[in-house]
């Protein structure tokens, strides 16, 4: 496969010295490579910050309504064939777009491929987080390729989706439902801890997950209910006891957040018909995506996406 039949999409939102550092890893000199940055602050800004060393790179403006709207914004800026999904803040393998280009040659029958994601440093505390995929079964949104064609028929990522949380989950069980996806260990991106403390991101991930069973699992929620209260006792037993073997103790508060929060999705999902009432008394709205989902999740489902491996 050609470079001309390959591209990049990486969104973007105020990062500017975090996305130089995962550009210069890329081939973006290649002049038949389209690398698309979709930005969803001031895409001005960024294209101005990126030209001299970066000439060939596109920059858009991304329609500011979160990162499954930005991503479907980048996709839409470029016709190539096959789609590499990026994040700002990963560093890909230099020969990653490589990987990713000659597998889809060989395997024309094959439309997805997921790509591996290392952790770099060190986990720290309770709050600290990565999306490492060092075996498979995931399909994380900062490094996993799609063939163009498959990407448009599933309808891109879901735009019900306000926050970076499930929108790549969601993305996957269509995905699937369609093509083998196959994991290739050597399309590399290192990814570094990041600390999300407070309740604020577990709010929006709460509610997230609330809106993915709604949509992709509404035949499945007492199943909902037995998978995050396990959630929780694994993270009450042996999160803690990984976080005891490394030391890690920093955001002690996290800890217990972690824990309610599976618990919470489960409370709701046990009083279903009560989610509206119960998701907003147990996660609170701070901003307009949270609003965004409450009202959601008091209309009846119009999403009806139902495959047969879903329980």
């Amino acid at each position: 496969m050609k470079f001309s039949e390959v591209a990049i999409v990486i969104p973007t939102f105020r990062r500017t010295e975090i996305l130089i550092q995962c550009l210069r890893q890329l081939p973006c000199s290649e002049q038949d490579l389209d690398v698309i940055v979709t930005d969803d602050g001031d895409a001005e800004l960024t294209r101005q910050a990126l030209h001299q060393e970066f000439p060939r790179v596109t920059v858009v403006q991304g329609p500011q309504k979160g990162p499954a709207a930005n991503r479907n914004c980048g996709a839409k800026a470029t016709t190539a064939p096959l789609l590499i999904f990026l994040d700002d803040d990963c560093i890909p393998s230099p020969d990653l777009v490589e990987r990713y280009s000659r597998f889809a040659d060989e395997n024309p029958g094959i439309d997805v491929f997921e790509g591996r994601i290392t952790a770099i440093g060190k986990r720290k505390g309770f709050a600290d987080y990565c999306p490492d995929n060092e075996t498979g079964g995931h399909l994380w949104s900062c490094n996993f390729a799609i063939r163009h064609a498959l990407f448009d028929k599933i309808g891109g990522f879901d735009e019900h989706f306000p926050f970076a949380a499930n929108e790549d989950m969601a993305l996957y069980l269509r995905a699937k439902s369609e093509s083998l996806v196959k994991f290739l260990p050597d399309a590399q991106v290192r990814h570094a801890w990041q600390r999300r403390s407070g309740a604020k991101p577990l709010r929006h991930a709460g509610l997230s997950t609330l809106l993915f069973i709604q949509l992709y699992y509404p035949d499945h929620i007492q199943a909902r209910v037995r998978s995050h209260l396990h959630a929780a006792a694994r993270t009450a037993i042996i999160t803690l006891s990984a976080h005891i073997r490394e030391h890690a103790f920093a955001d002690p508060l996290h800890y217990f957040r972690r824990i309610a929060y599976d618990l919470k999705i489960a409370i709701v999902a046990a009083g279903w018909s009560h989610r509206a009432g119960l998701s907003r008394f147990l996660f609170p709205p701070c901003c307009n995506g949270c609003n965004q989902i409450l009202t959601q999740l008091a209309s009846p489902r119009d999403h009806p996406v139902i495959y047969p491996d879903q329980g």
